[in-house]
Formats: structure tokens, sequence, C-alpha cells
């Protein structure tokens, strides 16, 4: 039961744990400014392996094939909703992208990947090196059985698990099947930046080692290769990235204390312009050392608590709207085990602006009725029409912000309609550890509120 006041209750001492040191274990990790640096940094580090692989390989051949050092290809596989910044770091390091299908409840479609990579392999000896992006979409991804069906295929794929929205769950990645893990953790806290790359060297070394290659020897395959770490070092040294970002947060703070609007004015335009700077993962930088002090003192047992306490009071609040099945709709809910990210829900603004018009309609037949003015056209114009964007808006006026994670691009939207469907109507609501059930009980009023004055 929700109190306010009364006697104090027990609470265990909470202890900050080293963040960094959590992913140990799974292979080699490091530590990077982004989540776009992170891959960036996988996508040289497979070159390296590929272009290895490649040179003894032919070594051992009268006449090379088209897939010699000089001549590689590389094709990236993203889901159809994801972002640039998710595709544009594989065509920055080469690799030419290609998406596949998502259902509507952010499930893959298993059958239009598998008929992807069916048609690359198709091309034989010169079928180029395959990269596949997973991820998991707040939560709900069955992404150890999705990396488990890839690698079922071809198990030369290059599993690589995007882990972003569970960052702080280590123990959920999935170091059976993924041969790299990557995740932005600045999307998590209030860190300058910050993203975790893991080279899982148990399924790595099945491609140094060479399983799957004829008349060639492991040791030959590995030459150069280690098998324990990354090919490549990450940049060091600050950045401007890094630099702006700890001052706007620093300013943000400021603003949040005071209220003073020309500070927000300019922590957003030195946020935007930190964003700028970065270069799709062409760069690729070690994380900077203010953040990495931060990270190694983090309450996450406290951050993982506080959002899945607040997902499932706002998923139970929105579950019981009258709303809800009328002009919005939840995805599947969480799985256990899964810290929360944010709330996803998919706003039907057709339904919404079908109603909108029709009181529109009866209202003036009203007004007709009572002036006397029949024969004028009903009072429904473009005005009155509402899309996700505009109703977003709405919502951040009154304080509520539901941002759009991944604008679905035009060639993402032809391969996956339901990506592009998703990406115009999916509203995602903040949950994370700076609220508490009063802010989520908000969030539901505000929302509720928002869509009883559309249709008013």
């Amino acid at each position: 039961m929700y109190e306010i006041g009364s006697e104090f209750n027990y609470i265990e001492k909470e202890e900050a744990r080293d963040l960094t040191a959590m992913y140990e274990g799974s292979g080699d990790v490091r530590l990077l400014r982004c989540g776009r640096d992170a891959i960036g940094y996988v996508c040289e580090d497979i070159k390296n392996i590929a272009l290895a692989k490649a040179d003894a390989v032919n070594s051992h051949k009268e006449e090379t094939s088209a897939n010699c050092r000089g001549a590689l290809r590389y094709v990236a596989l993203l889901p159809a909703l994801c972002c640039d910044s998710m595709y544009r770091p594989f065509e920055v390091h080469g690799a030419e992208v290609m998406f596949y299908g998502i259902n509507e409840d952010l499930s893959v479609d298993t059958d239009s990947l598998k008929k992807i990579i069916d048609d690359i392999c198709s091309q034989g000896e010169d079928k180029p090196v395959i990269m596949v992006l997973t991820a998991v979409y707040y939560g709900i991804t069955d992404i150890s059985s999705l990396n488990s069906f890839i690698k079922s295929i071809d198990d030369g794929i290059y599993v690589i698990e995007d882990v972003t929205q569970g960052v702080l769950a280590p123990s959920t990645f999935d170091t059976d099947n993924a041969d790299y893990i990557i995740g932005s953790i600045r999307k998590w806290m209030g860190v300058p930046d910050g993203a975790v790359a893991i080279r899982n060297n148990k399924v790595i070394n099945n491609h140094i080692k060479g399983q799957n290659l004829l008349d060639t020897d492991d040791d030959h395959i590995s030459d150069g290769i280690a098998t324990d770490r990354f090919s490549i070092e990450p940049l060091k040294g600050e950045n401007s990235f890094a630099a702006e970002r700890s001052k706007a947060l620093r300013m943000k703070t400021q603003y949040l204390q005071n209220g003073d609007k020309e500070l927000k004015t300019r922590f957003r335009e030195l946020l935007g312009h930190a964003e700028d700077t970065l270069t799709d993962g062409e760069d690729m930088y070690e994380i900077s050392d203010e953040s990495r002090r931060y990270l190694e003192s983090v309450p996450v047992e406290k951050i993982v608590s506080t959002r899945n306490n607040n997902y499932d009071t706002l998923y139970e609040l929105l579950e019981k709207s009258v709303h809800n099945n009328v002009y919005f709709k939840l995805f599947p809910k969480k799985k256990s085990g899964m810290p929360a990210f944010m709330l996803p829900v998919m706003i039907d603004t057709d339904r919404l602006n079908k109603d909108i018009a029709d009181n529109n309609k009866n209202d003036n037949k009203k007004d007709d009725h009572i002036s006397g003015n029949t024969g004028q056209e009903s009072f429904c114009d473009k005005d009155h029409v509402i899309d996700r964007d505009g109703f977003e808006r709405l919502l951040a006026g009154k304080g509520i912000y539901a941002p759009v994670l991944w604008p679905v691009s035009d060639e993402a939207a032809k391969v996956c309609p339901v990506s592009k469907d998703i990406a115009d109507h999916i509203l995602c609501f903040w949950i994370d550890q700076r609220y508490d059930r009063f802010d989520m009980v908000q969030t539901k009023e505000c929302f509720e509120e928002t869509i009883d004055e559309l249709l008013r």
C-alpha cells in the first residue's frame, strides 16, 4: 500500500557497486565513449579477424577467390526499428547495411531474417562477412533464442548483441551465443559519457580458430590475432563530447534547483553540440576519467529496483485506464529479470482523430440547429488532426516527456512497414530512478487528461 507520512519503515543499507567490475568474466571488456563508438570498435575487430582468416585461406590456394584481403565485403543486418546512430557506424567502417523485420509485439520476424541470411549465404565462396545486430526491446525480446537461431543458420555469422536497454544486468547478457556485446551506459544515469564493448572470447575464438575453414591450421588462422583481447586499442585522452556533456549536466542540476530558463537553453545547446561532435564510430574514444570514476561506485541495486517498481506501477495504472485498448495499447510486459529501461505504449492517433472529428460534427449539428444555419460545413480542419509528434508536444507542455527513440529510415520502412508504424505511434515514458510512485500516477493522469482534452 502507498502511504504518505507515518512512521519510517526499516530500509537496508544501500551499497554502491563497481559497475565496471560487473562486466568482467565475459571476455575482454572495454569502456568507451558512447554506443556508436562501441559498434565501430567491434566492427574493426571483426574486420581484423576476417582479414587474418582470408589471408590464411588464400595462402593455401593456387587461385584466390573474390574474398581475398583486398576484396572482402561486409554486410551488417540490423532490425528495421533502429536509429541512424546504430547503423551509420557499420557504414562508416565499410559494411553494407540491410534491415530485417520485426513483429507488432517487438519480437523479430525470424522468417524475414532467415531469408535474408540464406540469400547472402547462397553466394558461395564469394559471400561477404556477415554481422547481425540483435537488440532487447524494452526487456521483451527473447534475445538468447534469437541469437541461437542466427547461429543455427550459419555459425560463421558474427552476432553483436546490443544490451543498451538492459545494460545494468550483465547476468542477462547472452554469453552463450553472442560474439560481441555492446551497450550505452550513459542512457541510464547522469554521466558525461560511457558505453561498454565486450569481446566474448569463448564464442569469438570459433572464428579465430577457423573451425569452418578447410586446408588451414588453427595456428596460422590466429597468427597476429589475439584470442583473449580486442585487436585494436581505443583513442585516449580528453574529447569535446565528454567535456561539453559534463558541463551541460552540471548546468541542468543548477536549472532544476532554481528554474532559470536561460540555463535550460544553454545546457540544451551544449548537449546538442556535444552530439554533433560524434563521428558515427569513426574515432573510437575510451571513456573519460570522470565517468570511469563515477561508474566505480554506482548503487546498481537501488537503480534497478526503483526502475522496476516505477515500471510495474505505471504498467498497472495504464492497464486499468479507460483508454487502454481504445486510444492506446500496451506492449507485452518486460521479462522477469530484465531491468526496466522505459515503458512504451502505442498511441492510436487514427482512432483519436476519427472520434475528434465525430465530436466536432455533433457539436456543429447542435450549433446549426440552434442558429438555423443548416447546411454549413462541419467544423473539422487540419488544425484538429493530431499525430504522434503533436501528442508528444502536448504532453511535454505539461512536463511529461515521452520521446521517440528510433525514427525509422525510408529503406528500413520499405523492408518492414510494421517498424514504420511503431516508429510513428510509439510513446516512451520515463520510469527511471529520479522518480517514484507519485510521479507515475502523475504521468498516467496527465496522459489520460491529454486524451480527454482532445476529445472535448
